[in-house]
């Protein structure tokens, strides 16, 4: 439990993203798994 509650606390100090992603917010999207590279609604 402590483990578990150095991680919460390690995440909280340090709220980065790891991948930048370079989308448009306003239109749907998911996320390809293996690229990271979204992928919008009707493509």
């Amino acid at each position: 439990m402590a483990t578990a509650t150095q991680v919460m606390q390690a995440a909280k100090r340090n709220m980065t993203d790891e991948t930048k992603l370079n989308y448009d917010f306003r239109n749907p999207f998911v996320i390809c798994g293996s690229t990271y590279i979204p992928i919008c609604r009707g493509q």
